[in-house]
């Protein structure tokens, strides 16, 4: 027997037992959390019949919590930072071989894997790491913002727990990738130059101790605003990567729950 009551369901079912031996249990309620319970019992000369309620939350009141805002940009970080100690040996190698060739030079590396061989050769194993710290903070600065700035738009535009369009989802994603380019482009130029320094002679080179040493020196010997040279091409590439691949993965998962 069910019945309703203010934001809780009482639910009534029953226990058979013989004396000191329990034989089965025969109840109705839907999945929830156990609030409290109490007990009555009758008594026949073979059997014992306990009828028991259980009154649980129903699910109504007791709606999912949802993550906080900071915790949405901490994890979108966080994964970023933990992939670049995977790609960072790949990104040293592609600005290597653009810039390889410049000025009309002899290019350095015919291959990428020639590439990866002779940086490691030449320089050693942690050689392929350098501009880690640049990589990580590029991270830390540009995907924590672009993911958090997306997930909390998303938030502001979906009605009634119904999520945007995809026109609405792209444009967003514009907005998240343009601001966060903005935001990380200073550790793109450190990047870059860090992870370029190993193909110049010795006498040439920046020597960059750290990413905070890269953007000390260049606001010092450049200027604040060469940490956003590039920023406009920076940004505009951000705008529509994220417009596709935000907007993408988040119909595409739309979809899927609806299914």
């Amino acid at each position: 027997m069910r019945s309703e009551l203010a934001g809780t369901t009482k639910i009534t079912g029953y226990l058979w037992a013989n004396p000191g031996h329990v034989r089965a249990v025969s109840t109705d309620y839907p999945s929830g959390q156990v609030r409290s319970g109490h007990i009555r019992s009758g008594q026949s000369e073979q059997s014992h019949k306990v009828a028991f309620a259980i009154i649980i939350m129903s699910s109504s009141s007791s709606p999912p919590q949802q993550m906080g805002k900071s915790i949405k940009f901490l994890f979108g970080g966080s994964a970023g930072m933990m992939a670049t100690f995977f790609v960072q040996p790949l990104d040293l190698v592609k600005n290597r071989m653009q810039l390889s060739g410049m000025g009309g030079g002899q290019k350095q590396y015919k291959t990428s894997f020639h590439a990866l061989t002779s940086i490691l050769k030449n320089e050693g194993v942690t050689g392929i790491y350098t501009g880690l710290s640049a990589g990580l903070l590029r991270q830390a600065t540009y995907t924590t913002t672009r993911l958090g700035i997306y997930s909390s738009l998303f938030d502001m535009f979906s009605k009634d727990g119904k999520p945007p369009n995809f026109i609405t989802k792209a444009l967003i994603g514009v907005t998240a990738g343009g601001v966060g380019a903005f935001v990380g482009t200073p550790a793109e130029v450190a990047l870059i130059r860090m992870t370029a320094d190993g193909r110049l002679p010795a006498a040439e080179r920046r020597g960059y101790k750290s990413v905070f040493d890269a953007l000390a020196r260049i606001i010092r010997e450049e200027g604040l605003f060469t940490l956003w040279r590039g920023c406009i091409p920076t940004v505009g590439r951000a705008m529509v990567v994220n417009a596709a691949q935000l907007a993408s993965y988040s119909q595409a998962k739309q979809i899927l729950l609806s299914t």
